[in-house]
């Protein structure tokens, strides 16, 4: 289900490894739902991105539970879904939710 040129969080590994190069440019996390039609609607908005300014990680959030939850606990970003997360310098400069997902 992957799109463009995104990348898949399914191990702590990879997140700290997002985290991390969020230090080169700007990181996007997408928390996803396979089940939920308002996050199947965030994934059409997030395809929309431009891949050329951001990195792109995303996580689905059925399959792969504790890396959802490893993100809220890492980044302090209570946990919704669909979520997407930038990320600059291993910061969390900016987070929305549901209907605003995409909305860069």
């Amino acid at each position: 289900m992957a799109s463009h040129d995104w990348n898949t969080l399914e191990t702590e590994a990879q997140l700290h490894e997002a985290i991390l190069s969020s230090n080169s440019g700007p990181v996007i996390l997408f928390k996803h739902s396979t089940r939920c039609s308002i996050s199947a609607g965030a994934w059409r908005r997030m395809e929309e991105v431009d891949t050329d300014h951001y990195s792109i990680y995303w996580v689905d959030v059925i399959a792969d539970r504790s890396i959802s939850n490893a993100i809220e606990q890492r980044l302090g970003i209570r946990h919704e879904s669909p979520q997407a997360i930038l990320l600059q310098d291993g910061e969390v400069v900016w987070a929305r939710s549901h209907y605003q997902v995409g909305q860069l």
